[in-house]
């Protein structure tokens, strides 16, 4: 098996033929299987989970909501506490990424922030 770019050439010699052949098998885009989100003390942690053809590591952008407002300053499967309140409802959507080439975005169910304690400095 030979890599070029994003493509991969699986080299087949079927017993008729009197030499290789080589067929061009494509990347295929990671797919997304859920995004939960979590509360911590500190965070809302999005746990993404997905599944990738090529067994390719596979990482995530996330997109945040709250209360319906874009977060665009974060992008990361962190959503620091200073960005929400108690009772605001955070979501989150995933982007998964092979490297390559980037799947089908999927959203989170939206999480409704409660027992936040008081920030002490």
């Amino acid at each position: 098996i030979a890599a070029i770019g994003v493509l991969v050439y699986v080299i087949v010699s079927p017993p008729s033929t009197s030499g290789p052949k080589e067929i061009p098998v494509a990347n295929t885009p990671p797919e997304m299987l859920s995004v939960t989100l979590q509360q911590t003390p500190n965070a809302v942690i999005a746990l993404p989970k997905s599944r990738d053809n090529e067994n390719d590591r596979v990482a995530y952008i996330v997109r945040w909501t709250v209360d319906g407002t874009k977060i665009l300053d974060v992008r990361t499967l962190r959503l620091p506490r200073k960005k929400y309140s108690m009772g605001s409802k955070v979501a989150a959507m995933g982007i998964p990424s092979d490297g390559k080439t980037e799947g089908v975005p999927m959203d989170s169910r939206p999480l409704k922030i409660e027992n936040l304690k008081e920030k002490r400095d």
